[in-house]
């Protein structure tokens, strides 16, 4: 019995599926995209990449999890699911790059909207029900981390409940995050923001704004930006 199945549809697929173990879930490719070494246990489980370029490693440890991944450049991205009933939508983006997504526990999501690019992040969520929300026509450089978990328990040593809870993140609409920020979780960062260099984001930022550094604070006030280079 063949273990490995290699398909084409309409000269625009390539995939490489391990077949036995996805007779329970669906993997659908539309666009010239390479799935390496992918891993998905399970039922229910739904791949739905449509008009894509790139490459995907994928893995799923659990059930009724969803990926969607549409008109996208992709290059080099890794996704982890260990759960059931998660969610991913990539939609339009620019580009997305040299990143991993990891989604622990259940009914949580990854989001990314349309005209984003993203050079190279680790998205980490877990918990149950919780997110990170990137917004339209943002900009993230490279080496960005943005956890809304620490993954791990930290616990008061009187009564052993959990203190540090898991909490989302949203990133709104035309934020430029630079090289080697580090967002943590329950941060909102507003439209039209800016994070410089190394900076470490633990509180809300407000638009219109740069702000930089570790403590983060404001540095600028009633800015604006563009991708281009205005001379």
């Amino acid at each position: 019995m063949l273990s490995q199945l290699y398909y084409k549809i309409n000269n625009s697929i390539i995939a490489i599926i391990n077949f036995r173990k996805y007779i329970d879930n669906r993997i659908i490719c539309k666009g010239h995209i390479l799935l390496k070494k992918n891993k998905i246990s399970g039922k229910g489980n739904l791949v739905d990449i449509d008009a894509c370029r790139g490459d995907i490693r994928i893995s799923i440890e659990g059930c009724d999890n969803k990926i969607h991944i549409k008109n996208s450049k992709i290059i080099n991205l890794k996704i982890i699911i260990e759960g059931n009933k998660n969610v991913i939508n990539l939609d339009n983006l620019r580009v997305i790059s040299n990143t991993t997504i990891v989604i622990k526990d259940n009914m949580n999501q990854v989001i990314v909207k349309s005209n984003t690019g993203i050079g190279g992040a680790r998205m980490v969520v877990a918990g149950e029900g919780k997110s990170i929300l990137i917004g339209e026509n943002c900009m993230l450089s490279d080496k960005i981390e943005i956890w809304a978990s620490d993954t791990h328990s930290i616990l008061d040593s009187s009564t052993l409940d959990r203190i540090n809870h898991d909490k989302s993140i949203e990133i709104r609409n035309h934020v430029w995050i630079g090289h080697n920020v580090i967002i943590g979780k329950g941060v909102k960062i507003a439209d039209n923001s800016i994070i410089g260099m190394g900076s470490l984001v633990t509180s809300d930022v407000k638009s219109n704004a740069v702000y930089a550094g570790n403590p983060l604070r404001c540095i600028r006030e009633n800015v604006t930006w563009t991708i281009e280079r205005v001379m």
